[in-house]
């Protein structure tokens, strides 16, 4: 099944840079937690592109350069977080003027930068590395460290367990650098360069952190490492892991990592140890908390027989909040740029009417006020409504983005992968959507939706408000940003329309966006929407498999199959009645 995209972007190693340089100078003029955690993040993200893009050829100076600047904005970020305002306004002077060296050794430099998943979708804290840092020198207590990050996220937070080591143990001799692993998910290799292998060799009687997100479903990753230190002399139990979350070694799908990962100690915190399961986050609302709605947990608002499926493992940090006499939800929406951007849309959405009201971005989270009312249903469908749902995809239409996801070719290969076998019972439904897809190259992309679950509406006293639409188009699964009429698809396949209530839809969107041909390009999205959704369920299933939830991503996988084939049954009448 075909679900993840990669949304990886080319850009030039100078606008990294500069960006970079941007958000030095803006918290050396007023230190604010938000602008230094993400100019850490964007010192990480300049380090493993570059690093990345030259593995190979990358001058010495210019990756122990590069790693400069991202032990410097760890500093500045610990600086800020302890309120040392002189000391992180004299870090951001210096780091500016090491940018502009970087810079010029840079020049035109095309590199790729990967979006770090765990600080833009997955709350992921630099805290927790700096919490989880000091339960090891609280128990290892050593007198020299080297602390490889794994590369791209690991570039950040390995700088965060380098800094917090340097400050809590003055006198400790710390060496830091990154890795790239290779290969398969869930076979990787890593291969380290002359330079970390002379480190390595000379280092032997030290402790070694291996630091990055994960592990994922193999922990190949971080064993690839713990191997590599393993061919040169480093004993096991002088390698310590600091993974974002403590795994059953025996439940990771590689036979090489079940082996491995019981040898080696792991340092980890939680989110919860470090926010106080949540409340310091209410705090910066001046709010108390009153439900905890993470991991899917918001739907025990709801009847049982009536709450939606989910998959915990996919769900946000979410939080129900009072402040005095109001209730807020809290959600994290990223850090750093991928939470600011969300946080924009929010604002945008709220302004015209189709979202909550909002309340402010602050340590990646975003308060929006809880909307009473109830969850859109079929039988709620009415003229209003319908009209309604047009009104909000031609609105999306008007949110530009720089760059489109999915391209039409990449959802096309997604459809032949994820729904091969309804495709073979379809053969000239299956040239028709090819055929569509050829027709529509170079389609301008929006913020669109990407997802309409009827429960994501909620029919509130003002009216129809949508309340979680501001990041399904920007997460790591498909499709990413599209055309607008990605949205309509949606709604047909969510609300199971008609074409009478179809057409109402659609005459609301073109009545406000002027796009007159959105008929005959629906069938490709149509297909590719639903395409998508099964892969998505048959993956939910899997993944929740022994639960109430994995049950009924599997029911919810043949309601979307039969949606699916009705649709290509459609696009073959319709094409046997007036042929291309």
């Amino acid at each position: 099944m075909l679900v993840y995209r990669d949304s990886s972007v080319a850009e030039r190693a100078t606008a990294l840079a500069d960006a970079a340089e941007s958000l030095a100078a803006a918290v050396e003029s007023q230190p604010g937690y938000d602008a230094a955690v993400e100019l850490l993040i964007t010192a990480g993200e300049l380090e493993s592109a570059v690093l990345d893009t030259m593995e190979h050829d990358v001058d010495e100076d210019i990756a122990s350069g590069l790693r400069d600047l991202s032990l410097t904005a760890a500093r500045i970020l610990a600086a800020v977080d302890a309120s040392g305002r002189s000391r992180a306004t004299s870090l951001c002077r210096g780091m500016r003027a090491m940018l502009r060296v970087v810079r010029r050794e840079l020049a035109d430099a095309l590199v790729r930068r990967r979006v770090p998943e765990g600080f833009a979708y997955y709350a992921l804290y630099p805290e927790a590395y700096a919490a989880a840092t000091r339960a090891y020198l609280a128990e290892r207590q050593p007198r020299r460290a080297t602390v490889i990050g794994i590369r791209s996220i690991g570039s950040s937070l390995s700088a965060v367990v380098a800094c917090e080591l340097a400050r809590r143990a003055p006198d400790l001799d710390v060496v830091t650098f990154t890795v790239r692993p290779h290969g398969h998910p869930f076979d990787r290799v890593t291969a380290f360069s002359p330079a970390a292998e002379r480190r390595i060799r000379s280092r032997v009687d030290g402790d070694f952190i291996v630091v990055d997100e994960g592990p994922g479903l193999s922990g190949s990753t971080f064993a690839s490492v713990a191997d590599a230190l393993g061919a040169l002399g480093i004993a096991d139990e002088r390698i310590s892991f600091m993974p974002s979350w403590r795994a059953d070694p025996a439940q990771l799908r590689s036979a090489r990592s079940r082996a491995r990962w019981p040898r080696h100690r792991c340092y980890v915190s939680s989110f919860d140890a470090v926010w106080d399961d949540g409340r310091r986050i209410a705090a910066q609302w001046n709010a108390h908390l009153v439900a905890d709605w993470s991991g899917g947990s918001w739907r025990e608002q709801y009847p049982a027989g009536e709450r939606p499926v989910a998959n915990p493992q996919h769900e946000q940090r979410k939080y129900l909040a009072r402040r005095d006499s109001e209730l807020l939800v809290l959600k994290f929406v990223g850090l750093g740029q991928y939470g600011r951007r969300r946080a924009q849309l929010a604002d945008a959405l709220a302004e015209a009417g189709h979202a909550p009201a909002t309340h402010g971005f602050r340590r990646g989270f975003l308060a929006t006020s809880f909307v009473a009312g109830a969850p859109l249903t079929r039988d709620a469908l009415d003229a209003g409504v319908l009209a309604r749902l047009g009104e909000y995809v031609a609105f999306r239409r008007s949110l530009a983005v720089a760059r489109r996801g999915a391209s039409c070719s990449d959802l096309l290969e997604m459809i032949d992968v994820n729904v091969a076998d309804e495709l073979e019972h379809f053969p000239i439904a299956r040239e028709t959507v090819s055929r569509l897809a050829d027709r529509m190259h170079g389609e301008r992309a929006v913020a669109q939706d990407g997802r309409m679950l009827p429960h994501e509406w909620i029919i509130a006293p003002t009216g129809l408000v949508k309340i979680d639409g501001v990041a399904h188009h920007d997460d790591h699964f498909l499709p990413g940003p599209q055309p607008a009429i990605w949205d309509i698809a949606g709604v047909r396949a969510e609300l199971e329309l008609s074409p009478d209530e179809t057409r109402a839809v659609l005459d609301a969107f073109v009545h406000r966006a002027h796009e007159s041909d959105v008929a005959q390009r629906l069938p490709f999205y149509d297909v590719a929407y639903l395409a998508l959704r099964i892969g998505y369920a048959r993956l939910s299933a899997e993944s929740c498999v022994d639960t109430a939830d994995g049950a009924r991503w599997s029911e919810a996988e043949s309601r979307y199959r039969q949606r699916l084939r009705q649709v290509l049954g459609a696009i073959e009448r319709a094409e046997a009645a007036c042929p291309a």
